[in-house]
């Protein structure tokens, strides 16, 4: 797995090695301390194994919420972008998730948060903090149907991500084809499968190929 980390601070970098160390015994780690040396480290990436995740700094020096992260994320290609700031009031993070950031992360989250945030946003999915959602309150909303609404029973809650890796597990796909089928390291392809036999409540590939045939 290969992540790009771009915060000023040494210390939080360091910090954050070690969390993703627990994350996956081969991360191969980036670290840069500007937006210039970030943009450099996924232009180098050209032509190379892309990034599977960026954590930037939100006060990294020259980046702008807008324009700054658009540039990552468009650099990025399908690198996830997780926004890690000091502060965390919804103006900074609606701005951050608007520019296409995945996740937002106080600096003050503990090892076990961050590992779940970027486990979930890893998966397809997008984290918020506690206080975002809090905010936010209760919220009316048109209904919306998507694909996740039509399917039976436990993959019903698997993200499209997660979908799209049980459906090659289904046709005997091994970790390395559907890496290569989907754009992915493998290492992140492990934990979709490790999240999919958790919310399937199955103990293995087998008897998760064999939930989702039964539901067809």
């Amino acid at each position: 797995m290969r992540i790009l980390i771009a915060d000023s601070h040494a210390l939080i970098r360091s910090g954050l090695v070690q969390v993703l160390k627990a994350l996956a015994a081969d991360v191969e780690v980036t670290e840069a301390d500007t937006l210039e040396q970030a943009l450099q480290a996924l232009h180098a990436r050209d032509g190379r194994e892309p990034f599977d995740l960026m954590l930037v700094d939100l006060n990294l020096p020259n980046l702008n919420a807008a324009a700054g992260l658009k540039a990552l994320i468009e650099r990025g290609g399908r690198a996830p972008l997780v926004v890690i700031a000091e502060q965390d009031d919804s103006r900074s993070v609606e701005a951050c998730m608007a520019a296409g950031a995945l996740g937002y992360l106080p600096n003050s989250s503990s090892r076990d948060l961050i590992l779940g945030a970027i486990g979930l946003v890893l998966s397809g999915g997008m984290y918020l903090p506690p206080t975002m959602l809090r905010q936010r309150g209760p919220r009316r909303r048109e209904p919306v149907v998507s694909r996740q609404d039509v399917l039976p029973g436990a993959l019903r809650h698997l993200t499209k991500r997660q979908q799209e890796v049980l459906e090659l597990l289904s046709l005997g796909r091994s970790n390395k084809d559907i890496a290569q089928a989907l754009g992915l390291a493998e290492g992140t392809v492990k934990i979709h499968v490790s999240a999919i036999l958790k919310a399937l409540g199955v103990a293995n590939r087998t008897e998760a190929t064999a939930r989702t045939l039964g539901s067809n």
